[in-house]
């Protein structure tokens, strides 16, 4: 016969069991919880199968016969044949052979963003094809409430909405699909700006475009490609990832702190822009912005100097029309037209700064500090100067 138990051992025994399986369980839940937020976390920041055998991040993955079938396809699309050395960039564009949303004419104007993707060392390509075979052009009436919207792109369904059925539209969201893998990371005002100037240079192979959906915050965007180079912009926006502008800036003058103070005020100045339909009214941020921007062009004016380089004209001339931003006067004069080529026109006539920051095949046409016949210190047209080119002042 076994001895009886002592009734408070039994007690502490069962406390101590009953602690050990509750204990175990939050341990079980607590992983799983965890492994849920990484995997969460992984889908969020990186799609790691595209359901094709292509590309492996930038690396072509197909066979010598693989590529030559491609090949054919894109000599359909009116692509020419591709060269040594450029194969990579063109297999891209069998995505648009292969996919069945476009239709042919989109699939051959899509044809032309094999620069855009071929000049970025920094896109995901797998990523990218991805995009390409999938995405979906629709032409449609805005059903939202914001009536200034005129196009959309949603990147869970890869579809691209077009609100006033022009072409510029259709080149602006696709720039965004493009570059969309890390683009939720980045400021707004900074992501359309840039997705502008890229639109700009490849879609329209124009290196003096100031951008008409987003003046003047394209110029900002000039701004800061003259202040660092404009690498390191096309990193951070392809990446998503803003510290490698501020570290980039810091190196220039000032600090990380300011970096982000200075891009932080241009996004509340943007928004505060947009969102009143009026001059910015915004002292502080103003008076910021100005100190900050002096301490780098006083030192990419040491830098010209030292190194015979022209960015300090440059920067000038476009933190000038950035900073109309803030002035009441003749400031819906760059707003008052629909059409895109005419309001190119006009900013044309002005001595418009001609520099391409991104687009190889644009720098190969001008050389900015040889044909500099700009005067940085225009801000902007006015109404003399509108007189003198159309022969009459708005009423």
């Amino acid at each position: 016969m076994k001895p009886k138990k002592d009734q408070s051992v039994l007690k502490d025994n069962q406390k101590t069991s009953l602690l050990s399986r509750v204990t175990k369980k939050i341990m079980f839940f607590s992983l799983v919880a965890i492994l849920i937020m990484l995997i969460k976390e992984k889908k969020d920041n990186e799609i790691v199968f595209y359901e094709n055998d292509v590309f492996e991040n930038r690396t072509l993955t197909l066979s010598e016969k693989e590529i030559e079938t491609i090949e054919e396809n894109l000599k359909k699309l009116g692509v020419r044949t591709f060269a040594k050395g450029e194969t990579e960039d063109f297999i891209l564009l069998n995505a648009l052979y292969e996919n069945e949303n476009l239709t042919e004419e989109e699939r051959k104007y899509l044809t032309r963003y094999h620069a855009m993707i071929a000049d970025n060392p920094y896109l995901n390509r797998e990523y990218v094809y991805y995009v390409l075979s999938n995405l979906d052009i629709q032409y449609k009436e805005n059903s939202s409430e914001q009536e200034e919207i005129v196009g959309r792109f949603f990147k869970d369904t890869l579809t691209i909405e077009n609100y006033d059925f022009e072409e510029s539209t259709t080149s602006h969201e696709v720039t965004h699909a493009i570059h969309s893998k890390y683009s939720k990371y980045l400021p707004n005002f900074f992501k359309e700006s840039v997705t502008e100037l890229l639109r700009s240079e490849y879609g329209y192979e124009s290196a003096d475009f100031l951008g008409y959906a987003y003046f003047p915050c394209v110029p900002f965007v000039k701004v800061l490609c003259e202040m660092v180079g404009a690498d390191p912009v096309l990193k951070a926006y392809t990446l998503g990832d803003m510290n490698i502008l501020y570290n980039e800036m810091a190196k220039v003058a000032g600090s990380v702190e300011e970096a982000k103070s200075f891009l932080i005020d241009f996004e509340r100045v943007s928004q505060q822009r947009y969102s009143s339909g009026q001059p910015v009214q915004m002292e502080p941020e103003k008076q910021e912005m100005d100190t900050i921007y002096e301490k780098y062009a006083k030192k990419v004016l040491e830098r010209d100097e030292k190194e015979n380089t022209c960015h300090y004209e440059f920067l000038k001339y476009n933190w000038n029309l950035f900073t109309t931003i803030f002035q009441e006067k003749d400031f819906e004069f760059f707003y008052g037209f629909s059409d895109f080529d005419k309001y190119e026109l006009q900013i044309l006539e002005n001595g418009i700064a001609r520099k391409a920051y991104f687009s190889s095949i644009l720098k190969e046409t001008c050389d900015p500090c040889f044909d500099m016949d700009f005067d940085p210190e225009i801000v902007t047209p006015n109404q003399d100067f509108e007189q003198k080119v159309y022969g009459k002042k708005r009423g």
